[in-house]
């Protein structure tokens, strides 16, 4: 029986709490900023060499994701986004037309969890981001000892960006960021993880941090709605990881890489950020893009 879901937001049209979706209200310049062809590009080349990948490496495969995009996204973009969930069990992809996000979560959590008689947990992922291998089985426990109501936070991670034009790993720790935070549902509570603001949430309900897992990989790069705040975030991690270009501490990044991400290398992530679109500097080695297997 399947207790642990998520849920990925992929260029959805209807509203949500993205800067895109908040700040532009005219439908057609939101349709046209949101399937842009160059914003478009670097969404399908993060989501399907860092989302997707991170998905696939989880040790614990029972799950389900549901990727929610809109009905008047391009056909072409449909068409790609198939086939690149095409070969993962646990995705189906949704296209939509809600006017917000949570109209269409919703009616579909309470479809998926009922007759359950345990608690659900429901995380939330970002399309170009990445989870470790362990976040499905870590909520799966986490769940069991969760208190009524409560949400799940993971703050410690790596930063994927670029710094002065070179391809960088920095560790993180950021409490209550988005990447598979979740929402612990008691049996028959429905709510999904983007009907409250994740930084927010624990304002008004319990919470629990829980800083041992290597949980996440946040990218930052050009396409990024949020880019406003990319030096804020920069200068957060830098704080908390001041030493992360020296050849020791890029060593040791480098093994957290390997045992929490067994889908990438060090090198391999580098070489993901610096190629990618909006990136003109270097050519992607293949050789060094994803760890063997």
């Amino acid at each position: 029986m399947t207790t642990v879901y998520g849920y990925i937001r992929f260029s959805f049209f209807g509203r949500n709490d993205t800067r895109i979706a908040r700040r532009i209200q005219d439908e057609e310049q939101r349709f046209k900023v949101l399937y842009d062809p160059k914003r478009m590009e670097e969404r399908f080349y993060l989501f399907e060499n860092i989302t997707l990948p991170s998905i696939k490496a989880q040790s614990d495969q029972d799950f389900k994701v549901l990727v929610v995009s809109s009905k008047v996204m391009p056909e072409e973009y449909q068409r790609r986004l198939n086939k690149a969930v095409a070969d993962i069990p646990q995705i189906e992809v949704i296209y939509s037309d809600a006017e917000h996000i949570t109209h269409e979560l919703n009616p579909r959590i309470a479809d998926m969890t009922a007759g359950i008689s345990q608690k659900t947990a429901h995380f939330r992922l970002d399309d170009d981001d990445a989870i470790c291998a362990d976040t499905v089985k870590t909520l799966r426990w986490t769940k069991r000892h969760a208190r009524n109501n409560e949400l799940i936070s993971f703050p410690r991670g790596l930063y994927l960006t670029m710094v002065d034009g070179e391809p960088k790993i920095i560790r993180k720790f950021a409490p209550y960021i988005a990447i598979a935070w979740a929402y612990v549902n008691l049996p028959g509570q429905v709510r999904n993880p983007y009907q409250g603001i994740h930084n927010q949430a624990h304002w008004h309900i319990p919470s629990m941090l829980d800083p041992r897992p290597w949980a996440y990989i946040h990218v930052a790069h050009e396409s990024q709605d949020s880019k406003i705040k990319q030096s804020q975030k920069l200068e957060g991690a830098e704080a908390f990881d001041p030493s992360y270009d020296t050849p020791e501490a890029r060593a040791e990044i480098d093994q957290i890489v390997r045992e929490h991400f067994p889908s990438f290398t060090g090198d391999g992530l580098r070489d993901i950020i610096a190629s990618a679109p909006g990136q003109k500097k270097r050519l992607l080695d293949p050789q060094r893009l994803l760890a063997a297997g």
